[in-house]
């Protein structure tokens, strides 16, 4: 899962946030015409921690563009974040700042 976290900061550096939005939506909701699957080859070692989804990569400075996109809230609602947020009474700090 190193290389979807890789290719999504990369994308939206480089500005390409329809590539990253659809990488983003494989990743967390395998949904879209990207296949970014969590489990590995059968026989390949196995890391416990990459076999969860990671969110920091959509929280990092580097993904400011990322998070001013109108599709951002969109995908932490599907995703399910803003629901946990909601339920916790925080404030997320992209949205604070």
């Amino acid at each position: 899962m190193a290389a979807v976290v890789n290719a999504t900061m990369l994308l939206y550096v480089m500005g390409a946030m329809d590539p990253a939005f659809d990488l983003a939506q494989a990743y967390y909701l395998e949904r879209g015409p990207i296949i970014a699957a969590l489990n590995g080859r059968p026989g390949q070692p196995v890391v416990p921690d990459q076999r969860r989804r990671k969110t920091n990569m959509i929280f990092t400075p580097l993904a400011a563009a990322m998070q001013h996109d109108p599709r951002f809230v969109t995908l932490l609602e599907e995703v399910g974040l803003a629901d946990y947020w909601a339920r916790r009474g925080v404030t997320p700090d992209f949205i604070a700042r």
